[in-house]
This record gives C-alpha cells, structure tokens and sequence, in this order.
C-alpha cells in the first residue's frame, strides 16, 4: 500500500520556508430587517349559536278537524259529508273485494262487512288524493278504531285518483267490524299520535 506524504521544496541542505496560508475576512451575516409596527392580532370569531324550536310536530299530528254539523266535518281543507250507511255488505263486499287476483275476501268468522258512502270536496288549492286525505275515515267503537279495508269493484272512493281544487266526488269506503258492532257515525280522526281524537258524523 503507497503513503502519501506531504513534503517541502528540496533545495541542498536548506529547509524551504513555511509558506503562510493568506488570511480570509469572514463576510457578515445579513441581519433581517425588523419592521417597526407590529401587526394587530386577528380577532377570533364568536360562535353563532342556533337555536332550535322545541317543538314535536310531526306529519301526524298536523291533520286539523272539525264538525260543520250532524253530516259533515272537515278535515284540513278537505270537506267529509257521509250519504249512507249499509249495516251489511257481505254480498257486496264478497264481489268487490279481494285479498288476491281472483280471489273473494270473506270476513273472518264472526265479522261482517259494513259499507259508508260519502262525499268529499276539495277546499283548497292544489289537488287531494283521496287515498291520502281520506284515510283518516274510520268507524269507532267504545273509542276502539276499525279501519279501512282495500276494496275492488265500481263506485269505490279510494278508485279515485285525485280530486282537482273546488270539485266533489262520491264513493263508497268499506270496514270489517265483529258482528256484535252498533254503528254510532263516521269518525274522522286526527291522527295524533297514539291518542286519537275524532268527530263522528251521521247520514
């Protein structure tokens, strides 16, 4: 392995002179400049705080009901006058409604069927859907609700599609209730919550 070694100038039996390294001047760290106005803190926004309404309405307390007299109630701008009241539509019902295509529905033993006819306005701008603002036409008992039941055949309120704003349709809407039932009007409910109030009306 070679060695390396660092030498000075040979020149008879002189020593050559120590050469001297030159001098270098540090150069000065430039020093930032410091403004003299200090900058004003940014505020810190207050938080907005929302205040909620206390309140539980739901869709199914909104309904509002009223009697207009012993034939009629109205039931947020959809007016209910009941015409007639068949104290048995077993043979009706039999043909006209059906649990399945094909198939008769039959009250279960010891029911019957019991068939309301009514007629419905429209009192307010838009149009209603009986299906919808009608579904509220129950038949009570001793405050026991029967609701009711999907019929098939002619003259049915529920076949009605819509009613447009200022029209009237007639239709009849029909419930299984035990035999034992004592017809006492057509309740029209509100549908508040689990503690329903309703007024009943009579042909």
């Amino acid at each position: 392995m070679g060695i390396l070694f660092a030498t000075g100038v040979f020149g008879g039996n002189e020593e050559a002179a120590p050469t001297s390294s030159p001098t270098s001047t540090p150069t000065p760290t430039p020093v930032p400049s410091t403004s003299s106005t200090t900058p004003s803190p940014t505020p810190t926004p207050t938080p907005t705080t929302t205040t909620t309404p206390d309140s539980t309405e739901t869709a199914e307390n909104l309904w509002t009901i009223e009697r207009v007299d012993d034939h009629t109630a109205r039931s947020n701008s959809t007016t209910v006058q009941i015409l007639e009241y068949n104290d048995n539509a077993n043979d009706i019902v039999t043909r006209q409604v059906s649990t399945t295509p094909g198939d008769t529905a039959k009250p279960e033993a010891g029911n019957r069927f019991v068939g309301v006819k009514v007629k419905v306005t429209n009192g307010g701008t838009g149009v209603i859907f009986p299906l919808i603002e009608c579904a509220n036409l129950l038949l009570f008992e001793n405050d026991v609700p029967y609701l009711w039941i999907v019929a098939e055949g002619d003259d049915l309120l529920f076949d009605v599609d819509y009613v447009d704003s200022g029209a009237e349709v007639e239709g009849w809407i029909y419930y299984e209730v035990p035999e034992s039932f004592s017809f006492h009007g057509l309740g029209v409910a509100d549908f508040d919550d689990d503690d329903w109030n309703y007024v009943e009306i009579n042909p």
